[in-house]
Parts: structure tokens; sequence; C-alpha cells
């Protein structure tokens, strides 16, 4: 990746982590934890998803593992041509699309963070995910549908992702 876009991808993650954070600060308290609908994602499930996403990321940018990939060589191609760049772009993610099992939140509502402590926690991990890139300019950055890619490139689809789950958070405000 160019050190201009490369230096874009970080900076719309700020943005993207800073806006998610303050979306989920304003989640009033007594819907922290209530689904958002039938079959959705309560905001406490969602900063969970979003922190497991940013433990899988870290892990593999320090040398470890990331996710597992999960496509076909071929249907990842045609995910890539239809699909990731325009989320890339800022586009919108497909609807339905399932979150990769590493990522999914595990636990009971009951056992999840408070408020004040996932959104910390998710602003640690933010922080923590853009500096082991920088630290790590050649590291990559596994996806489960789209497969490996320049860590940077990674960042930037990490901000995409946390721009979907900040609309949903936002939409509680409405």
């Amino acid at each position: 990746m160019r050190p201009d876009r490369r230096s874009e991808a970080f900076r719309i993650h700020g943005s993207a982590a800073s806006a998610f954070a303050a979306a989920a600060e304003a989640v009033e308290p007594e819907a922290w934890f209530r689904p958002r609908g039938d079959g959705k994602w309560s905001p406490a499930q969602i900063a969970d998803h979003l922190i497991r996403t940013y433990d899988v990321l870290l892990r593999e940018v320090r040398g470890g593992t990331g996710m597992k990939i999960r496509t076909r060589p071929w249907t990842r191609m045609v995910l890539k041509l239809f699909y990731m760049g325009k989320i890339l772009r800022g586009g919108r993610f497909p609807e339905k699309a399932p979150a990769p099992p590493e990522i999914r939140p595990t636990k009971e509502l009951s056992e999840l963070l408070d408020q004040k402590s996932a959104v910390a926690l998710f602003r640690q991990r933010a922080a923590e995910l853009d500096a082991a890139v920088q630290e790590r300019p050649g590291s990559t950055i596994t996806h489960a549908y789209f497969g490996t890619h320049d860590a940077a490139l990674g960042v930037l689809f990490c901000a995409r992702h946390i721009e979907h789950h900040r609309a949903q958070l936002a939409a509680l405000q409405t």
C-alpha cells in the first residue's frame, strides 16, 4: 500500500473508532444489553464483536494466527471483485453477511462488559492495532472470506467494519 494511502487508512480507522466509541457511550444504559430486534445483537454484543475482531487482528499482526479462511480461491476472487472495493470505499456491507466464528459474540448477555468498560477496552484495542501495524509494516491480516492482505489495507477494512456497526448504534438514537 502506498504511503499516502497507508496514512489515510490509519486516519479513517482513527476517525471510525472515535465515532463508534462516542456512539456506544451515547447508548442509553438500559439499552446496552437489549437486543436491537429479533435476532439482532445488543450494543454490548456489538462492542464484544469489535473487541474480538481487534483481538484476532492483533494476534496475527504480532505473529500469531489470524482468521481461518473459509472460502475457496475462486469465491475469494469473486468476493473481492464485487464487494471488497465497494466496502473499502465506504460502501455498505452485504446484508445478512455472517460474522466469522472467531469474532462472533459468545458470552451470555449477563457476562458481557458493562458499557463504560467495553468502550474503554474498544478504544485501547483500536490504538493497539494502529501501533502494532505501524511497528510491523510488512505484516498481514487475514479475513475469513476475503483472504490475506497487507495489514494497512486490513486496518482500512476494519475501519469500514466499525462504521457499519456505528450506524447500527446510531439508529438506536433516532
